[in-house]
């Protein structure tokens, strides 16, 4: 709907877009992409908008195809003993990495409270669910090592031996964000 061109002025200015993409790659396979937005400002001055979008990210060709490297006597600092220890750590790419789905859903306002002023108030909301999230290895505790045992290698008296170290999937995260503020500007 459109007030300056007189389609269906009564509900304001309404628009609304669509997206759709797939992506073959060589060495993964198929990631697709779909998302969607509105924008409607129903009287002069206020808009708000909504946008979602459902989008899969493949692995780079390095985090799936890098030649896998043991570098032994690597300094790692082991929480478990509280001693720094020379251990074997791989790293290098992982041919089982799965893609990665990020949902994202943003919504809007944009208000100008006075006409003849040029200021303006924002609000903005994200959430954003991210599954099977690509990353690489991250700083080792031993909350990681209990999630993660199978990335750790210790000898029949606790010491740490090895570390895999390649990047891997995490099952999920999720984070939201409140973000406000005002433009203001004046000649």
């Amino acid at each position: 709907s459109s007030v300056d061109r007189g389609v269906l002025p009564k509900i304001g200015d309404l628009s609304a877009n669509m997206n759709l993409a797939y992506q073959e790659l060589s060495d993964f396979g198929g990631v697709s992409t779909l998302g969607g937005g509105l924008n409607w400002s129903p009287v002069a001055r206020l808009s708000l908008s909504a946008n979602y979008s459902d989008e899969d990210k493949a692995p780079t060709i390095q985090q799936l195809n890098d030649p896998t490297i043991s570098t032994p006597n690597t300094a790692v600092f082991d929480y478990s003993t509280g001693q720094t220890v020379q251990v074997v750590q791989i790293t290098g790419g992982d041919p089982n990495l799965k893609a990665e789905n990020r949902r994202i859903l943003k919504l809007g306002v944009n208000w100008q409270p006075l006409s003849a002023t040029d200021l303006r108030l924002n609000l903005a909301y994200t959430r954003t669910e991210v599954e099977d999230e690509i990353s690489g290895f991250p700083a080792i505790t031993p909350d990681l090592e209990a999630a993660l045992p199978e990335r750790f290698t210790r000898a029949d008296d606790g010491t740490l031996q090895s570390i895999d170290a390649r990047p891997l999937n995490f099952a999920s995260r999720e984070q939201q964000d409140v973000q406000w503020g005002f433009n203001f500007s004046k000649p």
